[in-house]
């Protein structure tokens, strides 16, 4: 009898501990494990398409150039990559709403025919992106995940000419991952956009 009862306070005890971590729904389904609504993450991003736009424009200049007798070459364009901050809000466990905000410097080179001394062109990146998250694989350590981002992008001529312009910016990242603890954790991102085509680093969430 004293085993019995034994038994039946340890069941109990049980399902008190489980049922946050597995409370079933009206239908009697168990839903997925909870994570936290809020994380921050800071992270970096190669190959953006900002040094494609730039040897596109560059390949612009260089025919204009032609055109008027004048021959120029392109000798180097060079990139920060894409630093980023974002924040995200969870709407349950499938979707998240936030925004990211990213910088790129860029640098272009151009050597003009019969010169020595090169020519530089250099341009900031700044983007502000709208984001959404849609998350689709959990487990206690790891969550796969698909981003969409849509926004500006505040380009700054750091020459002698100065001045500014704002274009449409993007980015599309189909097959991400992030993995660690309940707290920290790190995450990679592959996809195409403003942020790169390669992005990782660290993220919070509380």
């Amino acid at each position: 009898m004293k085993t019995s009862k034994s038994i039946l306070a340890v069941a109990i005890a049980l399902m008190m501990v489980s049922a946050p971590v597995f409370a079933k729904s009206n239908d009697g389904s168990k839903q997925q494990i909870d994570f936290p609504k809020n994380e921050v993450s800071v992270g970096y991003g190669f190959m953006s398409y900002m040094p494609i736009l730039s040897v596109l424009e560059s390949m612009s200049t260089m025919g204009v150039a032609a055109l008027l007798g004048t021959n120029i070459d392109l000798t180097g364009v060079y990139s920060t990559g894409s630093i980023s901050a974002e924040y995200m809000h969870h709407f349950g466990n499938h979707f998240a709403l936030g925004g990211a905000l990213s910088y790129e410097s860029l640098s272009t080179t151009y050597l003009q025919e019969g010169s020595t001394e090169a020519m530089e062109s250099r341009v900031s990146v700044i983007s502000i992106l709208p984001s959404v998250k849609f998350p689709w694989f959990h487990k206690p350590h790891v969550d796969m995940y698909s981003k969409i981002a849509l926004g500006c992008s505040i380009m700054s001529d750091k020459g002698e000419e100065g001045g500014s312009s704002a274009m449409f910016a993007g980015q599309l990242s189909p097959i991400c991952i992030d993995f660690g603890g309940n707290a920290f954790r790190g995450f990679v991102e592959t996809g195409f956009g403003i942020q790169g085509i390669f992005a990782g680093g660290v993220r919070y969430r509380f």
